[in-house]
């Protein structure tokens, strides 16, 4: 399994090359290649619906067919649709097919570009809902169905135009009622459901017993009006009507769910940090009974982070996570500002991971790479977080780039919904959000003369598209026309958001104190990946110089009692992973594979596959006590050789990034033992510190969540792709945890390195406690 990393050149210009890409493409909704043949104004265009539990989720376009109100021809549209759904399946599985390829370095029919777009036609065609080709169909096969049924629609849809169709029945819209029932058929009423109050907590008990109340009162009148249409209760029988009574009931339903998430006021004094910024709920932040980490994912825009937090005490927590800046506390990456603050209930003892959407604001840095803890330090301009030791911004700074990049999203906001966007030559609206905050971010100057380099020009645009392109193939004349054209309305875009943002600017507002109000626990942010510090009496912060520098050694926390796994009242008194881990100072010559070992238990062998992967095999030779082996595999980003921070290379960490992908826990190389062993009252899919390696091909394994809890394996392979990259292969005894082998390979500078152009090589097992 290859933990899948984009280098900082791909992702500064990801956005451009693929707008560019569609625009030499034209505006076609489908490849030609896999064209339906159904003409378009059979589709109804829409989008996926919000998230209610996370409505900063992005919508995605959908494509599906319209519904008709002649009975006979939906029929037809429903047998059309399941056709067209295994057409865009296989459609699908050709694109991944295609893009695996195209990563490995293999030759394709079309380019990386060219199967993503067609890929997210397919997912737009099945509603964005991924589903296996079915078995026994080819495409000719399936295109033959489709034809045959979309002329059958056709002429179906000409023999109902002749017919009148009868007016239907009114369904009524929930809360008007239904005006006209029908003969015999009393008229619907649906009573007004309460509104829940914003935020995590209620105000007070007389706010939670008014909305009670009201909502109680309200299903008493649903059920009423839901057995005047129940036959078994000698109701009248109509099903429009039933079926508009159970969505209301579904509704409130859903409200009640949502009130029941709601804390007591009572629960919500729990004085776990400074401020209190909205609706009675805590900033999350460090503190005696709450740990947060921030995490990377690798991204310059969008899902550019994760918050974990972790609830420590047994009192539930409600807390918010405001706006902010998230600064690279080395220098070394990219900084970020995330513009919109959200809400965060955590039960006793409950961890959650936040995802932080938001754009970065230095292009001339990499990103925090996936999986990544312990860089990225939260920096408030409101205040409510002290100040970090490791910030490099002035408190001016910080609040300047909070208002001008949360402009750029009101604007690009404002500017779609005027339909400005139109002429972009990308249709996806997600991306052109992305494209304008991201672009209009760089080209900056004060956002530039805040993080140092230059604002991006049309000509590092155009840079950065024809780099990408070139890639592809050679650029006719024609090409390069629509290439040039695109680029320009990309930009004429980038610049009307800047002018737009400039409007609605909020202007520069007073200094926040920092110091927390008197009698208010404080702490200091986090020193390490989850880790705190307590606060010493009103320092006065010292800005580091912008460009970064030599990254201090951070302190070690004081050890904080760990939740017992698997949730529970009481609390296991456990220190938190503070270990320090040694220099890395291994540099291993270049080598020559295969290479073959023979250890006590069995022969081990290393050998570079045919796509330039290392395969990992052990075969035991049952003369060892130990009676079963499993590869673990850690690896480390960065050059901070005297402070390296190790990962195991898998998913077994919760958390929510894209494609439900997480990231391994923070490892140790250099310990004699690993924790192979599931901790009692855990299971395997809540076991954040597995260790293990590795992928597997059984689709019922791969379907079952296998990455986010792999299992222990004698044969693994790897193929890295993430530049500035070190590895630590281990081979370790599952019943004892005990490391038996250790080959050291990287760096990887590039990321796209041959593993026998690189240093590779054994290393001395770690010694063993005495």
């Amino acid at each position: 399994m290859t933990l899948y990393r984009l280098s900082r050149a791909a992702r500064a210009g990801i956005f451009a090359f693929a707008i560019a890409i569609a625009f030499t493409q034209g505006t076609r909704a489908q490849t030609s290649a896999w064209d339906t043949g159904v003409p378009k104004d059979s589709f109804k265009e829409d989008q996926t619906p919000k998230d209610q539990k996370n409505p900063k989720k992005p919508q995605k376009p959908t494509r599906r067919l319209a519904p008709t109100t002649c009975d006979d021809c939906q029929k037809i549209v429903d047998q059309l649709q399941a056709a067209l759904d295994d057409w865009y399946a296989l459609e699908l599985a050709d694109a991944n097919a295609t893009i695996s390829k195209s990563v490995k370095g293999e030759q394709t029919d079309v380019s990386q570009a060219e199967a993503r777009a067609q890929k997210e036609d397919a997912l737009a065609g099945l509603g964005q809902k991924e589903r296996l080709p079915p078995k026994g169909k080819n495409k000719a096969d399936v295109k033959k169905d489709i034809k045959k049924l979309s002329d059958a629609l056709q002429e179906c849809l000409k023999k109902c135009a002749e017919t009148p169709t009868p007016t239907p029945t009114p369904t009524p819209t929930p809360g008007e009622g239904q005006k006209d029932a029908g003969k015999g058929k009393p008229a619907l009423e649906f009573p007004t459901l309460p509104k829940l109050p914003d935020g995590p907590c209620w105000k007070d008990d007389a706010e939670k017993k008014k909305f009670y109340d009201d909502l109680n009162a309200a299903e008493q009148k649903l059920l009423a009006l839901r057995k005047k249409f129940n036959p078994k209760a000698g109701g009248i029988v109509d099903d429009d009507a039933s079926a508009a009574i159970n969505k209301e009931i579904n509704k409130l339903n859903d409200l009640k769910e949502a009130a029941e998430k709601k804390k007591d006021a009572k629960d919500c004094r729990q004085g776990m940090v400074p401020r209190q910024p909205t609706g009675g709920a805590y900033v999350c932040f460090s503190g005696n009974g709450m740990s947060v980490a921030i995490i990377g994912t690798g991204e310059t825009i969008g899902h550019v982070a994760d918050v974990r937090i972790d609830n420590l005490s047994d009192q539930p927590i409600n807390c918010s996570i405001p706006p902010m800046v998230l600064e690279s506390g080395s220098g070394k990456n990219q900084d970020y500002v995330v513009p919109h603050g959200q809400d965060v209930a955590l039960r006793p003892h409950e961890s959650k991971t936040v995802p932080m959407d938001g754009v970065c604001v230095n292009r001339h840095k990499p990103p925090v790479s996936k999986g990544i803890g312990g860089d990225l330090v939260m920096n408030d301009p409101a205040g409510n977080i002290p100040h970090d030791s490791h910030s490099h911004l002035k408190r001016g700074d910080s609040d300047k780039l909070l208002r001008l990049c949360t402009a750029k999203y009101d604007a690009v906001d404002k500017l779609q919904k005027d339909g400005a966007f139109k002429d972009l030559p990308y249709r996806d609206k997600e991306k052109q959000k992305d494209i304008c905050v991201q672009w209009s971010t760089w080209s900056d100057p004060r956002i530039a003369e805040i993080e140092g380099g230059n604002p991006a020009t049309k000509d590092d645009l155009k840079k950065v598209v024809y780099k990408q392109v070139e890639e592809q193939g050679p650029v006719t004349s024609d090409k390069k026309k629509k290439i040039d054209q695109g680029i320009d309305t990309i930009f004429d875009k980038i610049e009307l958001t800047n002018e737009k943002a400039k409007d609605l600017e909020k202007p520069e507002g007073e200094a926040v104190e920092e110091t927390p109000p008197v009698g208010e626990p404080q702490y200091v942010g986090q020193t390490g990946f989850g880790h705190t510090q307590a606060k010493q009496p009103t320092p006065t912060p010292t800005p580091k110089p912008k460009g970064g520098g030599k990254t201090k050694t951070k302190p070690t926390p004081t050890p904080t009692p760990t939740p017992k796994p698997g949730g529970g009242d009481k609390t296991q008194e456990k220190p938190k992973d503070t270990y320090k881990n040694p220099p890395d100072k291994v540099k291993p010559p270049k080598v020559k594979y295969p290479q073959k070992k023979e250890i006590d238990c069995g022969t081990i062998s290393i050998d570079m596959g045919t796509k330039g992967d290392l395969i990992f095999d052990f075969a035991p030779n049952g003369k060892c006590p130990c009676k079963q082996f499993g590869w673990i595999q850690h690896f480390r980003t960065g050059d901070d050789e005297e402070n390296p921070v190790w990962h195991y290379d898998n998913e077994a960490q919760p958390s929510v990034t894209h494609a439900g992908s997480g990231q391994g826990a923070i490892s140790h190389p250099d310990k004699p033992k690993q924790p192979t062993q599931l901790p009692a009252d855990t299971k395997p899919d809540e076991w954040d510190e597995n260790p293990w390696y590795g992928g597997t091909t059984d689709k019922d394994k791969a379907e079952n969540g296998f990455a986010k809890h792999p299992t222990s394996q004698t044969k693994v392979s790897d193929k890295p792709t993430h530049p500035n990259t070190t590895y630590r292969m281990q081979l370790v005894c599952v019943e004892t945890g005990e490391v038996l082998f250790t080959w050291a390979w990287g760096p990887f500078e590039e990321g796209n390195e041959k593993p026998d152009s690189v240093g590779g090589g054994e290393i001395e097992p770690p010694p063993k406690k005495k």
